[in-house]
Order: structure tokens, then sequence, then C-alpha cells
């Protein structure tokens, strides 16, 4: 083997270790988990409908523009994966927190052991489903039940005979005086004046 041949084999090495991981721009994202990558090499064209590893059972699709760190697969130079994405403008977290976001604004963020949709802040809490059911149908089931009397038609009534005064009274307690009908754990941004 010639010096030139020894020196051809370890160029064509040390170029394959150092493109193991480049970066690209962003562009074409499909929703399906392919985009392509641009900007890569100077004056090279975009490699198309790259695969992009997500974590499993998320997708997500990625808006033009966004730096990428791109891997290579393989031997052949075209054939790159995207990892992952630098976006900028990507909400702030603390330790241990995470958050879901995308382009228009929307943000969940898990965060001290709360669920907090809309924004870091959001401080209304979220209706349970079952509980907010249950006392519904009470409330609606005791207006069914509930009597007034009346001594003569279209003159003033009584204030609703027993038992349905003390049903009602027993529904105001449980779960709307007792806080049992709203999270403790998610929480939503108001989103509308006066919402709270």
């Amino acid at each position: 083997m010639t010096e030139y041949e020894i020196k051809q084999i370890i160029w064509r090495e040390v170029n394959r270790t150092l493109n193991v991981l480049l970066t690209g721009v962003s562009a074409n994202a499909d929703g399906q988990g392919n985009e392509d990558i641009t900007n890569f090499v100077p004056g090279a064209g975009p490699i198309q409908k790259r695969p992009v590893a997500f974590p499993y059972g998320y997708n997500a699709q990625t808006p033009d523009n966004i730096p990428q760190l791109i891997a290579t697969v393989g031997n052949h130079p075209l054939n790159r994966m995207v990892l992952g994405h630098f976006d900028v403008d990507r909400p702030v977290v603390k330790s241990g927190e995470v958050v879901l976001y995308n382009n228009f604004g929307q943000q969940v963020y898990l965060k001290n052991g709360k669920v907090l949709i809309g924004s870091p802040s959001a401080s209304q809490p979220v209706p349970l489903g079952t509980v907010l059911q249950t006392f519904l149908e009470d409330l609606l089931n005791a207006l069914v039940a509930h009597t007034h009397t009346s001594g003569i038609p279209g003159s003033p009534t009584s204030p609703p005979l027993a038992p349905a005064l003390t049903t009602f009274t027993q529904i105001l307690a449980s779960p709307i005086q007792d806080g049992s009908l709203l999270s403790q754990e998610t929480f939503v941004e108001a989103t509308n004046p006066g919402d709270g």
C-alpha cells in the first residue's frame, strides 16, 4: 500500500468520523415525521423528506427555518436523519419541568406536580367530569321533584316544601362548598375577560 493510499484511508475515516453530527435548517415538514434538510453544506441543495426522530407517542410538524441537529445514517453522504431542533423561541422551563408548545402560543406545562394549560401561571381549576355530572344530576333531580303551594292559581307561591329545601342545602354543601368539584392538579388560563 502506497503512502498516498494510506493518507486517503485516513482522510476518509477522519471525514466519516467528523461528519456524524451536523446542523441544518428545517423546511417542508409533512406532519408524518419527515422534513427537508437545508443549509447543512453552504451552496448545497436540500436533502428532501428525511426522517425526524421524535420520542415515542409524540409527533409534530416543525415550522420552516428552525435549526436542526442532523446525523449521518450509513455510509452515503446524503443519508441523514433529523435528531432534534434548536428553537430559540421555546418557552423557558425550570429544572424538572416540561412544556409542550406550538407556533400559535398554546402551551401545556408540567410543573410542580400540576398540569397548567395555557401558560405557566394558569390558575383556574378544571372541573372534575364525573363529580360535575353527579352534582348536575342531583341538582336537576331536586328541581324536578320540588313543589310549591299556592292558594289560588296565579297568586304568589310558598317557598319549596320539605324535603326539597333540605335537598338543595345538601347539594350546595358538596361538592360546591367543599371544593371537591375542582381539580387540585389541572389548571387552565382564563381566556375571557372576567373569568377570574
